[in-house]
């Protein structure tokens, strides 16, 4: 037997009408990403990131604390902006240990990647530089939550549906 299986996506149709009236381009694309099967594991993961989470949000808020506190009253605004950014994306990656909501994991994701893009936007990488490996470590720990959000979510019910297609189809031999 295969180690993963091939778990077909659902298709969001109000999503799909208001992606072709409002811009077709999306909704096509969208039609095609539906369209193409996802793998889920069958082996179970051996963590969910959420260390690696920890460590990459808080390093970005620690970066951005110091730098307040070094620079002062200079370019203050755009450390508010960091600073604020960083702690939005500290908050999710403290309450989403278990990964049990896609939706919360999706959240702190954004929040994650709008740190990182104001690493190299407003701050450029001379303030930023421990902020952007929190958030590089952030990445991983979220690829790695994602990966434990299938196999608990879909993988187990993946599973029960293919153990029932095999009982299904040795009934039917015999």
């Amino acid at each position: 037997m295969a180690d993963y299986v091939i778990v077909k996506k659902k298709l969001n149709v109000p999503l799909l009408i208001v992606l072709l009236l409002c811009a077709f381009v999306p909704g096509i694309i969208y039609l095609i990403w539906v369209a193409i099967p996802k793998k889920v594991s069958l082996a179970a993961p051996k963590s969910n990131g959420w260390v690696l989470r920890i460590i990459g949000a808080s390093l970005a808020l620690a970066c951005y604390v110091f730098w307040m506190i070094l620079v002062g009253d200079e370019v203050w605004m755009t450390f508010i902006w960091h600073l604020m950014a960083a702690a939005i994306a500290f908050i999710p990656a403290v309450l989403g240990k278990k990964s049990k909501s896609r939706a919360g994991l999706v959240i702190g994701l954004i929040f994650t990647i709008v740190t990182f893009i104001l690493c190299i936007v407003l701050g450029g990488l001379y303030y930023g530089w421990p902020a952007f490996i929190g958030c590089i470590l952030s990445f991983i720990g979220y690829s790695k939550a994602f990966k434990y959000h299938d196999y608990y979510v879909l993988g187990k019910r993946a599973v029960a549906e293919a153990v029932e297609a095999e009982v299904v189809a040795e009934e039917k031999a015999e």
